[in-house]
């Protein structure tokens, strides 16, 4: 049964669907527990496998290219915001300096055309 809008509902309906939500609300948790226990038992195999056939050297390779890959991101993201911040600095500078060059330009030529 639909509930129609503006539909009045008694006590005993709110309190049924209340019961309904609150069992919908623990089976919800119980499944996303089930979910991540089985993510957790997939990975444990997926580790396992991929571990036994990988020598210890193919290890060491893949943990010293997964080192590699990291330090190379955190280097690019510290220049990225290096960069970022030699950006704003000069826009501020530019600023700043705009009108007293235009001017100073002015008298240079004003001074030029003088001699």
């Amino acid at each position: 049964m639909l509930i129609d809008k503006g539909e009045i509902l008694s006590t005993e309906d709110i309190t049924i669907v209340l019961k309904i939500h609150e069992i919908c609300k623990k089976n919800s948790l119980l499944l996303k527990n089930k979910i991540k226990t089985a993510q957790e038992a997939l990975d444990l195999a997926v580790f396992r496998t991929i571990h036994s056939r990988l020598t210890e050297d193919e290890i060491q390779n893949l943990t010293v290219k997964t080192n590699d890959a990291t330090l190379q991101s955190r280097i690019e993201n510290r220049l990225e915001n290096a960069i970022q911040q030699l950006i704003s600095r000069l826009n501020t500078l530019e600023e700043r300096y705009h009108s007293p060059m235009a001017e100073l330009a002015q008298e240079v030529e004003n001074v030029a055309t003088q001699s």
